[in-house]
């Protein structure tokens, strides 16, 4: 009587042979196929291992983690379609990674070059829009408005010294006409917004300039 039959595939260590054939016995199982596999040279076998590492090594860069959805079709297709007893094989293998991952790295890079520009892009539209009040006012008064990028702690001093400088004033010249904002970027940094008199512009520059300030100019 021909009885319905069932195939099935064990994958296990190469290690654990004999106790997998027993254990297969055991069961019943009556017809057992072992795929040899050719032994590979030990030059072959180093390669074979670099080569695994550095596959491995742009699987993690990708950030991809699907190996759960890997069907033993997929492996047993990839076997055959690469057969890894063929140095030819592995070694196109190789060139094919490296091309690979020197194409990966620049885009990292230029990943890491936009993201830096996104960050100082934003970081400019929050300080333009805290700003813009400010410099819609100044220049509706007719005054030149003036932004510096300076270090928090010099922040005091270069306004007590551009006060000090506007205040020397010869009798019947007119008051001038200044005012300031601040924005701050973090514990260090700030971007000091400045109106003031246009004949009155170079001295603010002079005073900011000296206390290494940095001019701004909105994007």
């Amino acid at each position: 009587m021909i009885r319905e039959m069932v195939r099935i595939a064990v994958w296990g260590l190469a290690s654990d042979k004999v106790r997998l054939v027993e254990t297969l016995h055991e069961l019943g199982v009556i017809h057992l196929l072992q795929p040899v596999a050719e032994p590979l040279s030990s030059e072959l076998a180093g390669t074979f291992k670099r080569v695994s590492a550095k596959l491995l090594g742009l699987v993690e860069a990708l950030e991809w983690n699907g190996w759960a959805t890997l069907t033993d079709d997929d492996l047993e297709s990839a076997r055959r379609s690469m057969p890894l007893s063929d140095v030819s094989v592995i070694e196109e293998l190789q060139r094919n990674l490296d091309e690979f991952s020197e194409r990966l790295t620049r885009l990292q890079q230029e990943r890491g070059e936009i993201n830096q520009e996104l960050q100082s892009l934003r970081r400019a539209l929050r300080i333009a829009h805290h700003l813009d009040v400010f410099w819609r006012e100044g220049k509706e008064e007719g005054l030149e408005v003036q932004f510096w990028w300076i270090y928090r702690e010099n922040q005091d001093e270069m306004l007590h010294q551009l006060r000090s400088r506007l205040s020397e004033r010869k009798p019947g010249e007119k008051i001038v006409a200044f005012r300031h904002h601040e924005v701050r970027l973090d514990e260090n940094d700030v971007v000091l917004a400045v109106s003031i008199s246009p004949e009155f512009a170079g001295v603010a520059e002079e005073v900011f300039k000296k206390g290494n300030a940095v001019f701004w100019k909105p994007p």
